[in-house]
């Protein structure tokens, strides 16, 4: 049995400090949406997919380990949670080891959700900002109904338009 609880602190600490890593891409993540160095991005999008899903095996190794504690001391898994783990733990010492690697990971994660959702509004306004210059780009150059209509400025209007990136008709 305290071979389960070793594993458990283990699979608490090594997903802190995967999560702890993933903090640390977010801020540089966050420091490049501010700077507006888009191209910078993908390399730390890549970075986090593989810590992600490195957290995930480790997430998954964890629920399964705590099942089957659960189980042991006779209580339905899906009820224990990491308050209650603790409690269950007989020895003092694995008890103040799980308290403290959870409340790392505790911290660690509503750190990195916060920084998440700052990070996805930095991005939402990137994106705003990129289609707002698109449209001025794409802009139909209409003839305003304020110009003159003779013949050298309707070869400008339709000069402009052929200058366009994209063919509006479909």
């Amino acid at each position: 049995m305290r071979q389960k609880w070793e594993n458990l602190i283990f699979l608490l600490n090594k997903s802190a400090d995967l999560y702890a890593e993933l903090l640390a891409l977010s801020k540089t993540k966050q420091d490049v949406l501010v700077s507006g160095k888009a191209q910078n991005l993908p390399p730390i999008v890549k970075q986090e997919e593989v810590l992600v899903l490195q957290a995930n095996k480790f997430e998954t190794a964890r629920i399964q380990l705590m099942g089957e504690l659960a189980i042991h001391y006779g209580r339905k898994p899906e009820e224990l949670n990491m308050t209650e783990l603790e409690k269950l733990s007989v020895h003092e010492k694995m008890q103040d080891l799980v308290h403290k690697a959870g409340e790392r990971l505790k911290t660690i994660i509503n750190e990195l959700t916060e920084l998440n959702a700052l990070n996805a509004r930095l991005t939402q306004q990137a994106l705003f900002f990129v289609n707002c210059n698109i449209n001025l780009l794409l802009q139909n150059n209409a003839d305003s109904t304020y110009t003159p209509t003779n013949n050298s400025t309707n070869q400008a209007g339709s000069a402009a338009r052929s200058r366009l990136l994209i063919d509006r008709k479909v």
